[in-house]
């Protein structure tokens, strides 16, 4: 901000108010009293730094719509293909290839309860989801509660006397789907029929005949004269559908004419699908193959019943469900027994007010947010075939109540209450919203505070939506964007329930669902969606003493469509004491020498508007009298840049 001024004649100088230097929104103070180069309000244009503030882009056209309404999207990855997770009240869930925008149904209505359903992605190859209905999975095409699945299947005894593979059949335990499974066999007891010649000590033989992927093999261990097999070991029992015929021949890279007497048993068993719904243990029930004797058990999964929250952290699954903490095993997703090191615990201190708000995985810690606190789990590892790790209280005071609302941005995590917006720097908390004060006490409940993060004017942008109660409009879905210390305002669409973050060819993008769609935000490169600027009241160094306004001048640069900006000119008596319109300010206009306006018209008869892009200096005549002096301007334009605004005055009499 600048002033200047001149004396012409005998009149009161003439002086001149200057902003330039765009900086964020600040609804703490009164309007009189905040920064002079700080906004009363700032929606949808971006003060990006001196002379460039930017309309902001609005939101993309439907990409994809379902059916029933959506509460919750998250994106995930998984085998190289972006999805958008949609959760519905109605308990189904749709995944949105974000390649293509084509919807697949994962789970159809009531599979899940409809609500605080939360998904994480697990490499790159499952998401797993937490449900009060259970823990499920989803690898891009098979989608699998594993609540009563089988999870493995254990040889008990391989038996004997088998020529092929036996047949496995699992019934009983309660389940609604029965499991599926193979077997193939394999050596269990093996004898030399013929020595053969010339092998050598160390020699591997492979043994010859039957169906089978993977061949036995033995190797020599002794050898008696010309070479004859006086001794051996299995090297690997192999694995087969149809066992050859006893003498069995072999091949070796030395010797010839060596045979076996083979006797098979069960082995290896595959399982095919685990089933759902077991209650208890299924049996499983080996036939035919022409053996005896082998035995097969199912394993069912040890995976949380529900939960309401989930993250993946150091190669782990970790759930959260009221105050207990749950983990899977290491490298595992499905496995959760203390067995394989998984394993819970419970979070007693009275710094967890009452349970677990959300997880977050970030900056190599695991965050646990109440609504109050928050904690973070570190340092994890095995010992002894148990799972250890730290666990720190780093806020007992301050946490978060709106678990979509807990997201990293650089190097710090920040989340949301009814309060304010807080963000964790290490084991420090601090207020990143004072300048928003005004707003949060009317922040609706209607919908949650969400969060993601996004490119806008190539900043990288972080992003918190909520239902704003204005006094004015009503209420509406605004967005506050921070970037550089600065805040201001973008409305996308009063429609829109949540918001989130995929990742898009290396960079991050915000996505949007109004419940029954889904959108991108601030990509809407033609159509604009509607810029509001207030400034501060400035007292212009002198609040004691009148001021005349006489003249407001804009300045634009490459306004790519008819501009219209229109405004008024504030006091601290009125807003609006001066209202001033530049409609079609960019418009130029052809005139002859006569001074008669020519109309260009193209080959179907329209009129051709012409365009002045670039720099463009907009002017009128305004006055006013306040001890006060301000600028409210309205516009819808796209891509147009706010460069500068100026306001010529005079002083008046003193109070």
């Amino acid at each position: 901000m600048a002033t200047a001024g001149r004396s012409e004649g005998g009149s009161p100088p003439k002086k001149n108010n200057s902003l330039r230097d765009f900086k964020g929104v600040n609804t703490q103070a009164a309007r009189t009293v905040i920064g002079d180069d700080q906004f009363a309000w700032l929606e949808n244009v971006m003060p990006v730094g001196f002379g460039n503030m930017p309309a902001v882009p609005g939101p993309s056209a439907a990409l994809a719509t379902w059916t029933g309404t959506a509460y919750h999207i998250r994106a995930v990855t998984l085998n190289g293909i972006d999805y958008e997770m949609v959760f519905t009240t109605s308990g189904a869930l749709y995944a949105v290839n974000l390649a293509n925008n084509a919807v697949t149904t994962v789970a159809a209505a009531a599979t899940l309860s409809g609500a605080k359903s939360e998904v994480a992605q697990w490499q790159n190859t499952a998401a797993v989801i937490i449900d009060a209905n259970g823990y499920f999975t989803w690898d891009g095409t098979t989608f699998t509660r594993q609540n009563g699945t089988i999870q493995s299947l254990t040889i008990g005894t391989i038996g004997t006397g088998y020529t092929t593979a036996p047949a496995l059949a699992i019934t009983g335990g309660g389940g609604a789907v029965q499991g599926t499974a193979s077997s193939a066999i394999q050596v269990g007891l093996i004898s030399l029929a013929a020595a053969g010649v010339t092998y050598n000590a160390g020699d591997v033989v492979t043994i010859s005949g039957g169906t089978f992927t993977v061949p036995a093999t033995i190797r020599v261990s002794s050898v008696g004269g010309g070479g004859a097999i006086t001794g051996f070991n299995l090297l690997n029992s192999g694995v087969y559908t149809v066992a050859p015929a006893n003498p069995a021949a072999s091949t070796s890279l030395y010797g010839t004419g060596a045979t076996f007497t083979l006797n098979f048993g069960i082995g290896p068993v595959a399982l095919l699908t685990p089933g759902s719904g077991y209650t208890s243990t299924p049996a499983v029930g080996v036939s035919g193959g022409g053996g005896t004797g082998g035995t097969v058990t199912a394993n069912l999964t040890v995976v949380p019943s529900s939960g309401t929250t989930i993250a993946t952290y150091a190669g782990r699954v970790w759930v959260g469900s009221k105050r207990t903490v749950v983990f899977s095993a290491p490298n595992s997703y499905t496995d959760f027994t203390s067995t394989a090191a998984g394993g819970s615990f419970i979070m007693s201190d009275e710094t967890l007010h009452s349970d677990i708000v959300g997880l977050l995985s970030a900056n190599n810690f695991l965050y646990i947010h109440g609504v109050s606190s928050v904690n973070v789990v570190a340092d994890v590892s095995v010992v002894s075939g148990a799972t250890v790790f730290s666990q720190t209280n780093i806020s007992a005071s301050i946490g978060s109540n709106a678990p979509y609302s807990i997201i990293p941005y650089y190097r710090g995590v920040w989340f949301a209450n009814p309060y304010g917006i807080y963000t964790l720097f290490g084991s420090t908390t601090q207020k990143a919203s004072d300048d928003l004060d005004g707003v949060f006490p009317l922040i609706s409940t209607a919908i949650q505070i969400t969060a993601g993060t996004t490119v806008i004017e190539q900043i990288l942008c972080l992003c918190f939506m909520f239902k704003y109660v204005d006094p004015v409009a009503g209420a509406r879905t605004l967005i506050a964007v921070y970037f550089n210390k600065k805040w201001y305002f973008s409305s996308q669409g009063d429609s829109l329930v949540h918001i989130d973050t995929a990742i898009i060819n290396g960079a991050p993008k915000l996505y949007a669902t109004d419940g029954t769609s889904l959108f991108t935000l601030f990509t809407g490169l033609t159509t604009g969606v509607a810029q509001t600027i207030v400034t501060k009241l400035w007292d212009m160094g002198d609040p004691l003493r009148d001021k005349q306004s006489l003249k407001f001048g804009l300045e634009l640069i490459n306004p790519n469509a008819p501009q219209t900006v229109t405004g008024t000119i504030d006091t601290e008596y009125s807003v609006g004491a001066f209202p001033f319109s530049f409609l079609g300010g960019n418009v130029v206009q052809w005139v002859n020498n006569s001074s008669q306006t020519v109309l260009w018209v193209n080959n179907v008869g329209s009129v051709v508007t012409w365009l002045n892009s670039g720099y463009a200096f907009q002017a009128t005549d305004v006055e006013t009298v306040g001890k006060y002096l301000g600028v409210t301007l309205k516009g819808n334009s796209v891509a147009t840049i706010y460069s500068g605004m100026h306001i010529q005055y005079e002083i008046r009499a003193p109070w």
